[in-house]
């Protein structure tokens, strides 16, 4: 007898699979808009009419909620590089495919790098995969602030690779997506001097050219994110005739009154720790043993003085500003243990970690996908709707 070995290609694999879930999502939202079941048109119609004022009537991608300029209110210079994918097919469908291919195709990048870590296409395989199932990846309303985790994973990927270029280019499109996108990428800058400080590498220099020449890293991490933070500020005052601050975005509080932050502490703090635990769950709370915690924390800190219930629910977007940390953080926490375990032990966790994001994908998300599926007839009440 004569066994048939089959070579796996795990990368191949992956790919396809990542190719089907973008499908399979994509599939879904746009049946469920066609057949009067998005709850959150709202929002992606608010895109719909900014991209197309933008495109068909030449107007500064004005909408009617909140009314005028999407800019006077939000700073997403992201919009305009949107915008040519939007005039190919300049509707509803090409918002959430692009949201989809953003948000999955992470599983990639994540592979690769836990493939140089790891040394395992298996284990690299089992990552990139237990990532498709993440319960926390947002595919529905279209946001430009969903955009930032997909496009960070990236970055973060170039940046392990040392490839300056990719890693700024990506850098700066996760930062263009919404306002508080560069205090999450000035927050990159601790991480980068945490990493140094972990790694004994925190070193001072003697002269103030050998500092810049050994810290231009954080040094321009830093400079960046201020710069964007600044046009996007600058975007919301001049299209909004100076009326609207970009600080009155953080809805609940007002950061600058002691009062008010207090209020926010004490508003259901035991929501708010839920929210911190769901989140970290699916990938066993790793990222707590890594200084990438720290770009966890500014998101975190939103939730922790707002009385905005939505911010601290793991089922809507806001979340994106904490989840790429927490996938991330999994291999980050596995590559500081892994020297204290044998090889089956650490395939364990990563079996743990698929498992547990697929039974919660499944429960919370796949079962949604047949109970409320768009292939259930419409109803009396909402053909009339529709008519």
């Amino acid at each position: 007898m004569y066994s048939i070995r089959i070579k796996v290609n795990y990368l191949l694999l992956l790919m396809g699979s990542t190719t089907f879930m973008v499908t399979l999502r994509s599939w879904y939202m746009v049946y469920q808009t066609f057949m009067l079941n998005n709850g959150n048109v709202i929002d992606t119609s608010t895109f719909i009419q900014s991209l197309s004022s933008a495109l068909f009537s030449h107007l500064p991608f004005v909408n009617t909620v909140p009314g005028g300029s999407f800019f006077s209110v939000h700073g997403s210079p992201i919009l305009f590089l949107l915008l040519p994918f939007y005039a190919v097919l300049p509707s509803f469908v090409s918002l959430y495919i692009i949201l989809n291919i953003v948000n999955y195709f992470p599983s990639i990048p994540l592979f690769l790098m836990a493939k140089k870590s790891l040394r395992s296409e298996k284990l690299a395989f089992l990552y990139g995969f237990s990532y498709l199932f993440y319960p926390f990846i947002y595919t529905y309303p279209f946001e430009v602030l969903t955009l930032f985790s997909g496009l960070f994973i990236f970055a973060f990927y170039f940046y392990t690779e040392r490839k300056w270029v990719q890693f700024f280019i990506l850098f700066a499109l996760s930062l263009s997506t919404i306002e508080f996108s560069p205090i999450v990428g000035a927050f990159f800058t601790f991480y980068l001097i945490a990493e140094r400080i972990s790694k004994k590498e925190l070193v001072l220099k003697r002269s103030l050219a050998l500092m810049l020449k050994s810290y231009w890293l954080e040094i321009s991490v830093f400079l960046v994110s201020v710069i964007f933070f600044l046009i996007e500020k600058d975007m919301i005052s001049y299209f909004s005739l100076s009326s609207h601050s970009v600080f009155s975005n953080i809805y609940g509080t007002d950061p600058f009154s002691l009062k008010s932050i207090i209020n926010g502490i004490t508003d259901d703090p035991q929501g708010k720790l839920n929210y911190l635990v769901l989140l970290n769950m699916p990938f066993l709370f790793l990222s707590f043993l890594d200084p990438i915690l720290i770009l966890e924390l500014p998101w975190l800190l939103v939730t922790f003085i707002s009385v905005f219930g939505p911010y601290w629910d793991p089922y809507v977007y806001y979340a994106s500003y904490v989840t790429p940390f927490v996938v991330l953080g999994f291999l980050k926490g596995v590559d500081r243990i892994k020297n204290m375990m044998n090889s089956k032990a650490i395939k364990k966790i990563f079996q743990l970690s698929l498992a547990i994001n697929v039974l919660v994908w499944v429960a919370v998300d796949g079962l949604t996908m047949f109970y409320s599926s768009p292939v259930y007839p419409v109803s009396p009440q909402n053909q009339a709707y529709s008519s």
